[in-house]
C-alpha cells in the first residue's frame, strides 16, 4: 500500500460524499483558521459534499458551533455539522456510564484539570476532592487559567495516588498533545497515555477507538467507502478512520505530522511507528 500526494482537495472530491475534517491543526492552530479554509468548505458544499467537523473535544458539538462561528464558520454554509468525542460521552452518560465505571449507584469521581460542565452537569453531585475516596479518575481540560501545560509533572502526583489504589481512569479526549499557534502543550490524552504507561487502567473516548465513528455512522448516515477523514495526526485521525473503513488525507504542512516532521523525523518512519498509512498526503487544506 503507498500513499498518494494530492494538491488539493479538489483532487479526490468525485470519489466521496462525505468529508471528515479534524479541528485543532487542520483548520485552525488553536488561535485562528489556517488560510484557505473558508473558501475550500464552502466549495465543497457547493459540489454537493457533505462536511463535518471530527473533533477530540469534549465541548458537545452543538456547544462548539458556536466558537466555529466566532471563526466565521458558518453551520449550512461552510459544515453541515460538529461530532465531538464529548457527544459520544454524553450520549454514553444518558445510558449510566458513569455508574457502570463506578460500580455502584453512589458513585464518586475525582477531575484532573478541569471538566466541561456543560457535559457533566448530572453527575456533578458525585463528583469528590480527594482522588483516594474516588471510584474513578475523569480527565478534563489540562488548560487552567489560561496556562497551557508542557509537562505532566503537576499531574503526577493525583496518577500515582489512583494507581497506588488502582482506580481507573476515563479520558475522553484521546490526543495526547495539542498546538496553541507555536506552543505544543499536554492534552488529556497524554495524562492518560502515562497512566496507561504505568499499568492502569483506562476507559478511552473518542478518535481512534471504534466508538466515535459508530456514533458518525449513526449520526451522518454516511458510507464510509464513500468517506474521507482529513487530519494532521497518524495515531487518532488516521489510523481510527482507516480501521473504520474510510480513506484519509494527512496534511503535513501543519499540526502534529508536520511538528514531528520538523523534529527530523521522516513521514515513512512515523507511518511505521503508527503502523499506519495514509491514503493521501496533502499540504494543507484547500
Amino acid at each position: 500500500m503507498s500513499m498518494k500526494k494530492i494538491n488539493s482537495l479538489s483532487d479526490i472530491a468525485d470519489l466521496y460524499d462525505f468529508l471528515f475534517l479534524d479541528m485543532y491543526g487542520v483548520l485552525w492552530d488553536g488561535t485562528a483558521l489556517y488560510p484557505d479554509i473558508i473558501p475550500t468548505l464552502q466549495s465543497m458544499r457547493q459540489m454537493g459534499k457533505k462536511v463535518y467537523i471530527l473533533s477530540n473535544a469534549t465541548t458537545v458539538g452543538e456547544l462548539f458551533q458556536s466558537k466555529l462561528a466566532q471563526l466565521g464558520l458558518k453551520l449550512g454554509q461552510h459544515y453541515d455539522g460538529v461530532i465531538t468525542s464529548g457527544d459520544v460521552l454524553a450520549e454514553k452518560l444518558q445510558h449510566h456510564f458513569f455508574r457502570t465505571i463506578g460500580r455502584r449507584l453512589d458513585y464518586k469521581f475525582y477531575v484532573i484539570g478541569r471538566h466541561n460542565p456543560m457535559l457533566l452537569w448530572s453527575e456533578i453531585e458525585h463528583q469528590v476532592h480527594d482522588v483516594s475516596s474516588a471510584d474513578f479518575v475523569y480527565v478534563g481540560s489540562l488548560i487552567m487559567n489560561g496556562v497551557y501545560p508542557i509537562t505532566l509533572d503537576a499531574f503526577e502526583p493525583d496518577l500515582q495516588k489512583a494507581l497506588n489504589k488502582k482506580i481507573p481512569l476515563v479520558c475522553a479526549n484521546p490526543d495526547y498533545q495539542a498546538l496553541h499557534g507555536d506552543l505544543k502543550y499536554y492534552c488529556s490524552g497524554g495524562v492518560a497515555d502515562w497512566y496507561e504507561k504505568h499499568g492502569g487502567t483506562v476507559h478511552w473516548i473518542g478518535k481512534p477507538y471504534s466508538e466515535i465513528y459508530a456514533y458518525v455512522k449513526q449520526k451522518t448516515g454516511a458510507d464510509f467507502k464513500r468517506s474521507v477523514m482529513i487530519g494532521d495526526t497518524l495515531r487518532t485521525d488516521i489510523a481510527g478512520a482507516r480501521t473504520a473503513g474510510m480513506d484519509t488525507v494527512l496534511i503535513t504542512e501543519h499540526g502534529m505530522t508536520a511538528d514531528e516532521i520538523s523534529n527530523g523525523i521522516s513521514l515513512s518512519d512515523l507511518c511505521a511507528k503508527e503502523n499506519v498509512m495514509p491514503t493521501y498526503v496533502l499540504d494543507k487544506v484547500k
